[in-house]
């Protein structure tokens, strides 16, 4: 509920703008997030410096983030994807996870374990699972997102039931990405190019939208509809 003033910024030569060329004035940090409003979110990070959100994002399994030397991610233009590397899809549905997990942070695997022909298990993995951030953050960020889905950026992502999310889009349209959890799954989708190629003006709120509300309907037709966790000490106003 905080507020935060969507207007016209600049620092050091480096003046973001919005996607859609114009500014809101005084919102709340939800609707800055709903919106999906680039401005509000750079000067969010110059608040709580870019040195702690890159660390947030390295303890939350972002493993691209260049940390070092005269080029490296520790800048303002992080808080809207201006990396040097970018992010891996694995990774950011990695880091939306743990939201999904209330914080805990949980070691992406490929094989969960190894049985012979009669079913005896030969290998099997156990999760390394550790607190990254605190719960009650968790909660509001996802009910912060999940407005995302209900009636902002990403409404074609729309599963019928408790989900939250972001969409993203990169200038020039050549990335766009939705990606997005339940309380039992976190799914990352990107389209774009291993060239510089463009995408002809798909934004991450419709055709990635799309994909990601197709494929996680049928991924959580089996399991029960359920909302978030929510923690004590967690207060409505």
């Amino acid at each position: 509920a905080s507020i935060i003033d969507d207007s016209p910024f600049q620092a050091s030569g480096y003046a973001p703008m919005n996607y859609d060329r114009t500014f809101k004035g005084h919102i709340t940090l939800r609707t800055a997030l709903v919106l999906s409003r680039n401005v509000p979110a750079v000067k969010l990070a110059q608040e709580v410096t870019p040195e702690k959100v890159v660390r947030n994002a390295q303890n939350m399994g972002i493993s691209t983030l260049v940390t070092s030397g005269s080029n490296n991610d520790i800048t303002l233009a992080m808080a809207l994807g201006g990396l040097t590397r970018g992010v891996t899809p694995l990774d950011i549905a990695s880091a939306y996870g743990v939201l999904a997990n209330q914080g805990v942070r949980v070691e992406p695997v490929t094989i969960l374990k190894v049985v012979d022909r009669n079913g005896k298990v030969l290998e099997q993995h156990t999760p390394k699972e550790r607190m990254v951030i605190n719960e009650k953050v968790a909660f509001l960020l996802t009910d912060m997102m999940k407005g995302v889905i209900q009636y902002g950026t990403g409404t074609g992502a729309n599963i019928g039931r408790p989900a939250a999310g972001k969409t993203g889009t990169t200038d020039e349209h050549k990335d766009a990405w939705f990606v997005g959890f339940t309380p039992d799954l976190s799914t990352a989708v990107w389209i774009g190019f291993d060239s510089n190629g463009t995408l002809d003006g798909t934004t991450g709120g419709e055709t990635p939208a799309t994909i990601w509300q197709i494929f996680m309907r049928d991924a959580t037709a089996n399991m029960p509809a359920k909302d978030f966790p929510r923690p004590r000490g967690i207060i409505s106003a």
